[in-house]
């Protein structure tokens, strides 16, 4: 027994005897490149205690007594740095990171004292401005303090950046065909059949490290994106222990406790951000639904028929619950461990959030202008609209990497995103179009629609320093994403109601069947690449790098979509408005027997209204290779050049055979020059020249008419189109005064061939749109962005200030099957338009206020978009535009304790509350498409890091 004490004393002596000791990391990087360091040295001056940087640059110094230590860091043609002043404390680890200038800056020893870890904000502002093409970012540092909740909301603080609905990103103006997102550098699917983008509100933002939105095109890049290529990098691994906890709760002005919030019965798991199957199609249909006449003709058949239909369920319209307040949480673990005498690093994330939106006296309508002399427009449809909505995100991360030895490093990461969107919505008024002008006589619909969306992705990397093979890096990647959405029984019932004398009278419309709707989408994505980096010697002895690279892309895609409808029953029911009631049990099926014919008196009947061409399978590959090299003719001057030779091949085919298959099937060479010259070590000047493509989607090429909900019309695919081709010019003058601070104005144009529009169907008996080939496009642009601190003036010193701006203008021409109505119709229009959702401005603007002795941090935060184009207009009724939407937030965030690991976090956001307003605009009077308010978000929270 006492041997035992003695040995658990021996170990506590130890373990306390090694947590007196402290350690030093970091990281060394090229001055003038910005790229990684491999083998250089570093070690405590005047020893030969030390440590060599690895393949990512990184290098640790262990088991150091506390105290204070200087450290040189040297590495051969670069200037030999000393870090002054590192002060260690026992049981921690100190960061340094340090730059390094090669040799023609000067050969002597450069000494500094030691500064603390530079913050991601000015480790994105070093990427940006060593990056060889025109790139923008946004930090991880930057969305905590502003309280951005997921990668959608954070990305608009870019610049020349919009986001459309809180997920679909815009650059430059450009929309979703010409941007593209990865994960990791690896392509990830969509999760919208009518999208070409990857909507961001799935990603948490505590899972995020950075966003960077590259603009301009190197030949290492994919070459089908014109706006902005999206890379959202996930937090990897640690230096040390981290573990970090947070929550937080929210009341919205117009959602929580609301008791006319509106709400139906939905699954158990609806919390968790997916349905358990309550909503999904019921078991035991008939594989061929039988039509009404022989349901009244066999007994049977009628029975098959009635218990199926009950086996539905009744609930078609959405009753009223009180919310509770929005809810947050979100947890993170690291750590970096030797294993086998290696470094083996981890990190484990989890985040959930749940909140409601919720507007009422909202407005829906729909105008026509049928004649110009006409002094208004003619109203189809004037609604009062009412919508909740209810939102889950749950997220997950999983990163490891395992350092086999200095320079080769294997990685794997798992993600796993699970949103769940519920909606309930309302609209009451007038519909002119059907009933004609009767102020007496109203029309309703109801929308009950669940859409739940998953992505898995795994990706398995390795990157890899050949020192004695020429100083070849090697990386590589092959990621697997599965994804998925699912819209289970979307239910759309609608009905008028006339009231005479206090008399009110029901009907269900006729026009509109009451109908569910069952869609999903499957889809997965397997991407490998691998690029070689291969240094030289060009110009004058300076080091350049060829780069070269391949990669393989395959998708593939099955979208099915089933329709059930209730006809309108030949016996008549009595129907007084409540949806419910009329769709009881008792109202379905046999209700007796006609006493002339003998055949069944049929009450309510499901019907199989399901078009096989509404579904499709799709798959696509591109096989792409590239060559390209980073030349640097002097000190100052680099030049970027290389292209890429892309084939692809798509192909979509509806489930009904007889229609025509999209298929595409193209090679091209993509060419890029990115030249740099860097005035001096603070100011840089870009120009560059690529030529990209933007490839239709498979929802553009594939054959069918599906009705959008949306937009009260139906759309077709197109399986003719072609790819468009882009011409892109960008020059750009940056300078970066100091840390933290960025002062940069470009100007940008881009010509489109063959660019895809959303064009009219003039031979289609009722409101069509197609997607057409049109001939050309251009897009001009200028784009800012200023970040300062206010240190200069002595009583703002804690003070910082940012703001980024673009103006652009854009012109598309119009189909001539389009033009053709128009000019008929107004021969003073003319035969261009703005590009879709192209906003003339973008305005971001940031206060910030930060005081490490207290630790406080408060930042306001300014975003603002021009009026877009939202829905393109038929014949002479004008197109809608969205108009301006100003948002503004402010977050607070107090750091409390001791140490100050804990904060308390107070945030309101959407405080102008501004309406979302879609209008048309006739002679100087604008009438509502749509317009409500979303209300002010107050949310408090509490996070705590070890």
């Amino acid at each position: 027994m006492k041997s035992r004490f003695y040995l658990c004393i021996f170990l506590l002596c130890n373990i306390v005897s090694f947590a007196q000791k402290g350690s030093i990391s970091g990281k060394l990087t090229d001055g003038d490149t910005g790229e990684d360091l491999i083998g250089a040295s570093v070690i405590i001056k005047n020893t030969t205690t030390g440590s060599t940087t690895d393949l990512d640059g990184k290098f640790t110094i262990p088991n150091l007594d506390a105290g204070s230590y200087d450290l040189q860091c040297s590495y051969i043609s670069y200037e030999t740095k000393i870090i002054s002043q590192v002060a260690v404390k026992a049981g921690e680890v100190t960061i340094i990171n340090v730059i390094l200038g090669t040799s023609a800056m000067g050969l002597s020893e450069v000494v500094i004292v030691a500064k603390a870890l530079r913050s991601n904000e000015n480790a994105m502002l070093n990427m940006q401005k060593k990056s060889i093409v025109v790139m923008d970012g946004v930090s991880s540092e930057q969305f905590t303090k502003l309280a951005d909740s997921d990668a959608g909301s954070a990305i608009r603080r870019v610049t020349g950046v919009s986001v459309e609905g809180g997920k679909y990103v815009y650059v430059r103006g450009l929309g979703d065909r010409y941007s593209k997102t990865t994960l990791n550098n690896a392509e990830i699917p969509g999760l919208d059949p009518n999208k070409n983008a990857v909507q961001l509100d799935i990603f948490p933002a505590n899972l995020i490290d950075n966003i960077a939105v590259f603009k301009t095109f190197s030949a290492d890049l994919p070459g089908d994106f014109t706006g902005g290529y999206i890379n959202i990098t996930t937090k990897d691994f640690p230096e040390y222990f981290t573990m970090n906890a947070s929550g937080s709760l929210g009341y919205n002005t117009n959602a929580t406790f609301n008791k006319k919030f509106l709400n139906y019965k939905g699954s158990a798991t609806d919390w968790l951000g997916f349905d358990n199957g309550f909503r999904e199609i019921p078991n035991g249909l008939p594989s061929v639904f039988p039509n009404y006449s022989q349901a009244i003709t066999n007994e049977q058949t009628a029975i098959d028929l009635s218990n199926a239909t009950k086996s539905f369920g009744n609930v078609m319209e959405a009753n009223t619950k009180t919310p509770f307040l929005n809810r947050k949480l979100a947890f993170s673990l690291g750590n970096q461990k030797k294993i086998f005498g290696k470094p083996f690093g981890f990190i484990f994330g989890l985040s959930y959030q749940n909140d409601n939106e919720f507007y009422e006296n909202g407005e829906t309508g729909r105008y026509t202008l049928a004649d110009l002399n006409a002094s208004t427009l003619n109203n189809l449809i004037d609604f009062k609209d009412s919508q909740s909505k209810k939102n889950v995100l749950l997220g997950g991360l999983l990163n490891l990497s395992y350092k086999l030895s200095a320079n080769n490093k294997i990685s794997f990461n798992l993600l796993r995103n699970q949103s769940g969107t519920d909606i309930a919505r309302k609209q009451i008024g007038y519909n002119t179009k059907e009933f004609g002008v009767d102020p007496d006589h109203y029309f309703t619909t109801q929308t009950l629609a669940y859409t739940e969306r998953a992505l898995t992705n795994f990706q398995l990397k390795g990157e890899h320093y050949l020192e004695k093979l020429a100083k070849i890096k090697i990386e590589w990647h092959s990621a697997y994403t599965i994804s998925a959405q699912n819209e289970p029984d979307t239910r759309f019932i609608s009905t008028d109601y006339t009231v005479q004398e206090n008399d009110t009278i029901y009907n269900i419309a006729q026009f509109l069947k009451p109908a569910r709707y069952y869609r999903t989408l499957d889809e997965n994505n397997w991407d490998n690449k691998i690029n070689f980096s291969i240094p030289y010697n060009a110009f004058n002895g300076l080091e350049s790098k060829l780069k070269l690279g391949a990669s393989v892309l395959l998708k593939d895609r099955i979208f099915k979509e089933s329709r059930y409808d209730y006809p309108r029953p030949q016996t008549i029911i009595p129907f007084d408005g409540n949806i419910t009631s009329y769709l009881n049990e008792q109202n379905i099926g046999i209700l007796g027997v006609d006493p002339f014919t003998g055949n069944s008196l049929m009450g309510i009947i499901l019907q199989d209204a399901t078009e096989i061409r509404n579904s499709y399978n799709a798959d696509q590959s591109v096989v792409s290779f590239y060559v390209s090299t980073d030349l640097r003719f002097t000190e100052k001057l680099k030049l970027n050049i290389g292209a890429r030779l892309e084939h692809a091949i798509i192909n979509t085919q509806s489930k009904d055979k007889t229609l025509v298959a999209g298929k595409l099937d193209n090679t091209d060479l993509l060419p890029g020059v990115n030249l740099i010259y860097e005035l001096n070590e603070k100011n840089n000047f870009r120009i560059s020249y690529s030529n990209t493509i933007a490839r239709p989607t498979f929802r553009e090429l594939a054959p069918y008419a599906s009705f959008d909900f949306v937009g009260d019309n139906v759309l077709v695919g197109n399986p003719n189109l072609k790819r468009t081709l882009v011409k892109n010019y960008d020059a750009r003058w940056e300078m970066y005064p100091k840390n933290n601070e960025l002062f940069s104005v470009g100007i940008f144009y881009k010509d489109f061939t063959n660019p895809i529009e959303k064009v009219i169907e003039p031979q289609a008996q009722n409101t069509q749109f197609s997607f057409k080939n049109v001939a050309q496009a251009k897009l001009l642009g200028v784009e800012m962005e200023l970040r300062k601190s206010l240190e200069f003036v002595a009583f703002l010193k804690n003070f910082n200030f940012g703001i980024n701006a673009s103006a652009i203008q854009s012109q598309v021409d119009i189909s001539p099957e389009e033009f053709a109505i128009i000019s008929a119709a107004d021969p003073t229009r003319k035969s261009t338009r703005t590009l879709f959702a192209q906003s003339p401005y973008l305005i971001n603007a940031l206060l910030g206020y930060k005081n490490d002795a207290s630790g406080t941090n408060i930042n306001v935060s300014f975003n603002v978009f021009g009026e877009r184009l939202a829905v393109v207009g038929i014949g002479l009724t004008p197109n809608v535009y969205e108009k301006p939407r100003p948002t503004l937030n402010t977050t607070i965030a107090q750091a409390v304790g001791k140490q100050k690991r804990s904060k308390i976090n107070l945030n309101v956001t959407n405080i102008l509350n501004p309406y979302f307003n879609q209008t048309y605009s006739y002679r100087n009077t604008d009438y509502s498409f749509q317009k409500n308010k979303t209300g002010v978000t107050i949310s408090l929270g509490f996070s705590v890091s070890l």
